[in-house]
């Protein structure tokens, strides 16, 4: 039942209605009570009720393409956590594996209409019947990639859990304990790939026995760690010490249909009929049709002369009466899993590759798959590499340098992922700009060879200048001792772990050094490179009359005004530590030399 327009509850009502599911189900959300009480929940709900809205008009070619074919089977592996006190496996609390593989079987019948009670869906409900189509699958694979059967026991020594609830209806986990291993129950395996269901024995409430309960999708994003089921172990299967009247294990049924975002079919409004499950294919009801299976029909809120969808797995009866989920219903569940969707991950899960834990491989590496199916694997490999698989993971040996390959598909699915082998190729020198005439300085940039990790440069004369992608030097400084040295290459090298790549080498051509440059010994700069105090002064007894310090991009930085003079020492201790050039004016011509401020 879908309806628009709501009254709010206030908080009376909401505890009117958590203490009655409290006989069954602890999964209650009424969305005006939650507005009240939690706005930043109730935005969230209101976000995946959008995100519906749009794959459902995908479905009826309004909206932009799902990621989800209508026609495909949603693959759903599954973890069952026992919580028990040490008893035999079969024994009290420790239930037993057919119990468990029972259970399993129950939801892969009524989440594909496979039930062989579908027969008792009144005829004038069979037409918005559906099959939903998931399948369930005990894991084989936990979260660290070791062999399972997805049954996960665990002793502890709480006989019973006590379930405590938040005043917007939700479970309290943190009070819960059952889904913490350090407050004596069990941590979640990685519930973007896993439907965690926990089984237990669940202490009796003052209003009656809890069965079960489930944390809606919407609730994902902010609570990852607690999301799954939760049941009771004698409400759990259709074979063992099970529950009168809740046997047949279709009360997991109702709660693995929260945790696929349905919501009770009554709305969890009491008996108001104001509530919705937001479908728009189960009528308006009033109220819970709870512990029983009445008669066809069960007429509330004037919704008659079909009634009550009573028979509809998210209503409170008795196991034996539960036999339909209709379209509407199947629409929500699906939409969660399409792209943008909280679970979305499933489907991205069913098979890939895990990224390479290395960025070149020297000698082998091993490459894992995450395939919590056990689906069979095919690996393929290109490159200069060879491929020996081991399973759900795969040994890649080098052979050579250079990128390879790895594709693995099992069943419909397939994955790639790209490792480089060996020794980085050389790279390119791009970029390169040089002062030639008076050397003030070198730059230039590298590209990247795949496998790269580092970069060594040089100028010639074996000066290892500096590692990374980008070189810069100021290459020509003037040594009154020994005039000035000419770097005449630049050479870069590729690095990873496996080794070093040849070098890329560049010609520098530098030629004579003119006159304006300091040639001929005309201007001398000391000390250089210099701290603070800088002497400029001529080696032939010309004179100056102006001096000008530039930086590298020629902007104007100092300038002085002499009458004539042969020697001047001038502060430089407020420049940056860089490469400047030094001006002088001399008989109407500028000469030029270069210093390093430190």
């Amino acid at each position: 039942m879908k309806k628009y327009s709501f009254l709010l509850t206030g908080l009376l009502q909401l505890f009117v209605i958590a203490s009655k599911a409290q006989n069954e189900c602890g999964s209650v959300f009424n969305p005006q009570t939650i507005q009240t009480l939690d706005p930043n929940r109730y935005n969230r709900y209101i976000q995946l009720e959008q995100h519906i809205a749009n794959y459902i008009a995908s479905l009826n070619g309004n909206g932009s393409e799902s990621l989800i074919n209508p026609n495909s089977t949603i693959i759903i592996p599954v973890v069952v956590h026992v919580l028990h006190n040490g008893e035999p496996i079969g024994v009290g609390n420790n239930i037993a594996d057919v119990q468990i593989q029972s259970q399993i079987d129950v939801l892969n019948e009524d989440f594909r209409r496979l039930n062989a009670d579908r027969v008792n869906t009144p005829a004038a409900f069979t037409g918005v019947a559906a099959d939903p189509n998931f399948e369930f699958r005990l894991a084989c694979i936990d979260p660290n990639g070791n062999a399972t059967n997805g049954i996960h026991r665990v002793q502890t020594n709480i006989t019973a859990f006590t379930v405590q609830f938040n005043n917007n209806g939700s479970v309290n986990e943190q009070a819960t304990r059952i889904k913490f291993t350090a407050q004596g129950g069990t941590d979640a395996w990685a519930t973007d790939r896993y439907l965690n269901m926990w089984v237990c024995n669940i202490a009796p409430s003052p209003n009656g026995q809890l069965l079960g309960y489930a944390q809606f999708p919407f609730d994902f994003a902010t609570s990852p760690n607690t999301d799954g089921v939760v049941m009771l172990n004698t409400a759990f299967g259709r074979v063992g010490n099970l529950r009168f009247q809740y046997d047949q294990g279709r009360t997991t049924t109702h709660e693995v249909g929260h945790w696929l975002n349905l919501f009770h079919i009554w709305g969890d409004d009491g008996t108001a009929c104001t509530g919705s499950d937001q479908c728009d294919d189960t009528p308006n009801q009033g109220g819970a049709n709870q512990s029983n299976c009445p008669g066809f029909p069960q007429v509330s809120c004037n919704n008659g002369p079909n009634g009550d969808m009573f028979m509809n797995y998210m209503d409170y009866t008795i196991d034996g009466c539960k036999n339909i989920y209709t379209q509407g219903q199947t629409n929500r569940m699906r939409a969660v899993f399409a792209n943008g969707g909280p679970r979305a991950a499933f489907i991205n899960n069913y098979f890939r590759l895990n990224d390479p834990t290395t960025n070149a491989v020297c000698t082998n590496t091993t490459i894992s798959a995450v395939n919590p199916m056990c689906l069979p694997i095919t690996w393929s490999i290109s490159g200069p590499a060879t491929i020996t698989p081991a399973g759900n993971s795969a040994i890649v040996t080098r052979n050579g340098d250079g990128t390879v390959t790895v594709t693995a598909t099992a069943g419909g699915y397939f994955d790639s992922k790209t490792i480089y082998v060996g020794v980085p190729a050389p790279p390119t020198i791009v970029g390169l700009n040089y002062d030639r005439w008076c050397g003030t300085y070198v730059e230039a940039g590298c590209t990247h060879p795949a496998g790269a990790t580092n970069y060594i440069w040089d100028l010639n004369y074996g000066q290892v200048t500096g590692e990374g992608d980008y070189f810069y030097q100021a290459p020509l400084v003037y040594n009154p001792m020994v005039g000035f040295t000419y770097y005449n290459y630049l050479s870069v090298r590729a690095q990873n772990a496996c080794g070093t790549s040849d070098p890329t080498t560049v010609s520098l051509t530098v030629g004579p050094v003119p006159a304006r440059c300091g040639g001929g010994m005309q201007l001398m700069l000391s000390p250089n490179p210099t701290t603070g105090m800088l002497t400029v002064q001529t080696t032939d007894n010309s004179e100056f009359t102006k001096l000008f310090i530039v930086d590298k991009l020629g902007q104007l930085r100092k300038q002085f005004t002499y009458a004539a003079s042969k020697k001047v020492t001038i502060n430089v201790s407020d420049l940056p530590a860089d490469i400047y050039l030094v001006r002088a004016l001399i008989n109407n011509t500028l000469v030029t030399v270069s210093f390093i401020k430190q």
